[in-house]
């Protein structure tokens, strides 16, 4: 039977060419079969689906269960939790704002309500702006642990009052309008700005104004599980069982709480590549406003003539031959994403109840409808003054989490080798990740895409690399490789000593003289105790929801750093005394690992791991 469908999918798409408005739409139930066997495949309960062109909506509903509990297949009116896509609503809704002439786009967040929590220390000369929010450049990092989830409130908290929240992660990092750092919280603080500049709270304006209008009449901003229309449960794949995960209420709103089902999802899709409403010539927003939600404007590669980039909520990319726009999105047990292709007058809408990657399927619905074309690009030589000027190693500077920024420093850098006609990037170890084709003007292709992606940059005197919206700045990989090194030792030293340190205690305990050495004390105390800070660390991490809240783990992992801290700096002390115990080789044994203990300590204390609170985080 799985021999069979395969052969009547594959038929299919060899059968049927690229649908056009003219063309009459292809039979479903082959693309259904084959849709089956991919969320078979890769343990997915169900899958929300929307398909549409220009003038047709070719097919709603989905594949799987909604409920696997009581085998409640998929419906088109079934709604999802479609996260970060909400996104796109929000941006929508601001847009609403500027055509209603009440907003600019390039006006100053602090002039808008200044009382916000929102610290830039460019501020004089880079206020941040509207535009940042939505293009996240505003330098904010992502969401801290304690206000993910609102676990207190009845009823939806005003955007202003979710804006508190996040307080801790308001804070420009670097200029605004330089780097793209993707940030949940700027969103909550573009629903604060909507709020007062409409007067309405931001479910009531984002209905009014967005979702109602385009037809998307079940779907909402929904704070609590509705239930006034069927809503398919998230799941968690434990060892091949599902496990029904609750509706958690976040503190993102309008930056991940959207809902909505395969029905409104299409017409969603049909706005966005219509540049209108489906009943009508009426516009929602401006054909230069469309424009400008599709392009990246504030970047430091956008200012240099980059094309694309993730513009106000919508995300260039390249997929099965063709420019795509669109966004993706996941929460607690659900994982979403749209795309549309002007080029190919197609779009479609994907979204699954478990954390699953859509691409699988989204892939073969695009194989199934669309023709791959061939793409057709100009390719322009390398300058040979690229060579001396921008080969060598980079080091990616626009963590999206601050807390974990310095672990993305150590292993995600890459080597650029210039040749005569590419770029080959390489990995730290060395390993090929890509090869990049000039494009002219600095900028390069990265993969098979028609539209380059990645981009050559001087910036302050040092010269940058821009791919996908990651921003890295020339170094030497000598240095990294001695940084990481260090690290690497660090880390050797605290775990070799907590072996070590036991037995030569032992060994101390047991000869006629039972003097322990404090220094040899201290130091094993600080090893086991950075042991069981790691492990705190690890087990507070399997359950994001958990670690908004003290329990054991969280706070073994905050007492134990402090006591590592400490331990290793009085242990360093002590071993440096003359006086310090046992022979030549065991005081320098003793010594260099009290070196490396305290670097190790110093290093995280001010990358913020010492004494973290993760509950308050």
């Amino acid at each position: 039977m799985k021999m069979l469908i395969t052969i009547l999918y594959f038929s299919s798409l060899f059968s049927f060419q690229a649908l056009s408005a003219q063309q009459a739409p292809l039979p479903i139930q082959p693309l259904l079969d084959s849709l089956k066997l991919i969320i078979a495949d890769e343990k997915i309960p169900g899958a929300m689906i929307s398909i549409v062109t220009g003038d047709s909506i070719l097919y709603t509903g989905g594949v799987g269960f909604a409920q696997v509990e009581d085998s409640i297949s998929v419906t088109d009116q079934h709604l999802f939790r479609l996260g970060s896509i909400s996104k796109t609503m929000t941006s929508l809704a601001i847009m609403r704002l500027v055509e209603q002439g009440k907003l600019s786009l390039k006006t100053a967040i602090m002039e808008i309500d200044p009382d916000l929590p929102i610290k830039n220390r460019w501020r004089d000369r880079s206020p941040i702006l509207v535009e940042h929010l939505l293009e996240h450049t505003a330098g904010f990092d992502d969401m801290h642990f304690n206000a993910i989830y609102n676990t207190t409130d009845n009823k939806r908290p005003s955007c202003r009052e979710m804006v508190d929240s996040h307080q801790k992660s308001l804070y420009a990092r670097w200029e605004p309008g330089t780097y793209m750092s993707y940030a949940n919280p700027g969103y909550v603080v573009a629903g604060h700005v909507i709020e007062k500049v409409s007067g309405k709270p931001f479910n009531q304006f984002i209905k009014e104004e967005v979702l109602d209008p385009i037809g998307m009449v079940s779907s909402g901003f929904y704070f609590k599980e509705p239930t006034e229309f069927p809503m398919a449960k998230g799941y968690d794949n434990e060892g091949g069982k599902f496990r029904a995960i609750d509706y958690p209420s976040i503190q993102g709103g309008p930056a991940g709480e959207l809902c909505a089902n395969a029905a409104d999802m299409a017409e969603f899709l049909q706005f966005m590549l219509n540049r209108k409403m489906a009943n009508g010539d009426r516009q929602l927003i401006s054909a230069s406003s469309f424009d400008r939600m599709e392009s990246s404007m504030t970047t430091l590669a956008a200012k240099q003539g980059l094309p694309g980039g993730y513009g106000l909520a919508i995300s260039n990319g390249w997929r099965w031959g063709y420019k795509t726009l669109g966004h993706n999105g996941g929460i607690d047990g659900f994982v979403s994403d749209y795309i549309y292709v002007p080029d190919a007058n197609f779009a479609v809408a994907v979204s699954v109840n478990t954390g699953r990657r859509t691409r699988k399927i989204l892939n073969a619905i695009l194989k199934f409808y669309v023709d791959k074309p061939e793409v057709k690009r100009q390719e322009a030589s390398i300058p040979p003054s690229f060579k001396e000027e921008y080969e060598g190693y980079y080091t990616y500077l626009n963590p999206r989490n601050q807390l974990f920024g310095f672990i993305e420093k150590m292993v995600t850098g890459v080597s650029l080798t210039v040749e005569s006609d590419s770029i080959l990037i390489k990995d730290l170890l060395g390993n090929d990740i890509d090869t990049w084709y000039h494009a002219g003007d600095k900028q390069f292709y990265t993969q098979q895409e028609g539209e380059p992606f990645a981009m050559l940059l001087d910036h302050n005197d040092t010269q940058a690399i821009w791919v996908d919206g990651g921003y890295a700045e020339k170094e030497s990989k000598v240095i990294r490789w001695i940084k990481n090194i260090l690290f690497a030792l660090s880390l050797l030293s605290v775990i070799v000593y907590v072996i070590y340190g036991f037995f030569a205690l032992l060994i101390q305990l047991l000869s006629k003289d039972k003097r322990i050495s404090s220094e040899r004390v201290m130091l094993w105390i600080g090893a086991i105790s950075f042991v069981i800070m790691l492990a705190g660390f690890i087990s507070s991490m399997e359950s994001i929801s958990d670690v908004a809240k003290p329990h054991v783990f969280s706070v073994l992992a905050f007492i134990s750093s402090l006591i590592f801290f400490a331990t290793t700096a009085i242990g360093f002390v002590l071993s440096m005394r003359k006086s310090s115990s046992g022979g030549a080789i065991s005081k320098w044994y003793l010594r260099l690992t009290a070196v490396l203990m305290l670097g190790l300590a110093i290093f995280l204390l001010r990358q913020g791991i010492i004494g973290i609170r993760l509950w308050s985080y």
